[in-house]
């Protein structure tokens, strides 16, 4: 596990903590008081949806042109903004099209999100230059998502990419 992972692993174990979630009939607890924050997460759990269903034009609603984007699976010196954004997130829906998000945990602080979520999908398109490789995919991982007046503004990716890769045999199982 990378060193700055641990960190963000170790304040959504808190936040999953502070949300409460009832995990036995799978309802969401909103902890947030104010109208903003509520409202910010609402957006954040918009997202998912229009991701898994490639509602392209959905997306660049809630996201602002201006908006900036912290991924460590996007190409070393690519532009972060919302036209780099929708370009790697069209080449995931092509490389996953059947995949799924589910939130475990949704908690905010002022105008950042955090989003605890599993994915889940099968690789049967290209993915960055290779061909598909017919395996599942099947990790979990943290979106922080900045926002303000209403639209996304910048978002960090703290997906388990260990696992992903060892799952699309792109490194090789640790023994």
């Amino acid at each position: 596990m990378k060193a700055n992972i641990l960190p963000v692993i170790l304040l959504m174990a808190g936040f999953a903590v502070i949300t409460a979630c009832n995990q036995g009939d799978k309802k969401e607890t909103i902890t947030a008081t104010d109208s903003t924050t509520v409202k910010n997460i609402e957006l954040s759990k918009t997202f998912y949806p229009l991701f898994e269903n490639g509602d392209w034009a959905g997306i660049e609603k809630i996201v602002a042109p201006d908006f900036k984007e912290h991924n460590s699976m996007m190409a070393e010196g690519a532009r972060y903004d919302r036209d780099s954004l929708m370009k790697y997130l069209k080449m995931n829906k092509e490389a996953f099209p059947d995949m799924k998000f589910e939130i475990l945990h949704i908690a905010a602080d002022k105008d950042v999100v955090f989003i605890h979520y599993h994915f889940t999908g099968t690789n049967t398109g290209p993915m960055m230059g290779m061909p598909a490789t017919n395996k599942k995919a099947d990790y979990m991982g943290v979106d922080m998502v900045r926002i303000k007046d209403g639209v996304a503004i910048e978002h960090w990716d703290y997906g388990d990419n260990v696992t992903f890769m060892k799952q699309m045999g792109m490194m090789p199982e640790q023994k």
